[in-house]
């Protein structure tokens, strides 16, 4: 899976358990990944299997504040751990995304316990469940604004 990836995250990052990795499966096997640290680093992953071209690797995203992750972690622990884990997407081509289909969005949430997999179906936004928009609305109201 792509979320094994260590390409382009900075040392202490790369050496870091994550928070949460949100990937997006997309069509032919893309995927676009964004990962979240608890100190409010994020880095955004794009791999294209039928692209060919190089090994995909982490780019830097704009960080969030302590108080984006406080509200990250919140969310997690009362709408996302509590639901059934999914078990890991098979390994599909250079991304390990999903080889067909559209439209899924996989939640690893990084635990001491382990990794905790929730899978959604992709669609409208309006239609994916609540969890998902208040996830989004807390990294993009928590972003760090560049001064």
């Amino acid at each position: 899976m792509i979320t094994t990836v260590t390409a382009g995250l900075a040392a202490p990052h790369a050496a870091a358990r994550p928070l949460l990795d949100r990937v997006e499966g997309q069509r032919h096997g893309r995927v676009q990944a964004r990962r979240t640290y608890a100190d409010g680093a994020q880095y955004l992953i794009f791999s294209d299997p039928t692209a060919g071209g190089p090994p995909p690797e982490w780019t830097p995203f704009p960080a969030v504040t302590p108080a984006a992750v406080a509200q990250l972690q919140q969310i997690l622990a009362e709408e996302v751990l509590p639901l059934p884990a999914a078990p890991p997407a098979p390994a599909a081509g250079p991304s390990g995304g999903p080889a067909t289909g559209a439209g899924s969005l996989t939640w690893v949430v990084y635990t001491p316990a382990g990794e905790h997999i929730v899978q959604t179906a992709g669609g409208l936004y309006s239609q994916l469940p609540p969890f998902v928009r208040r996830l989004d609305e807390a990294v993009s109201q928590g972003v760090v604004r560049a001064e």
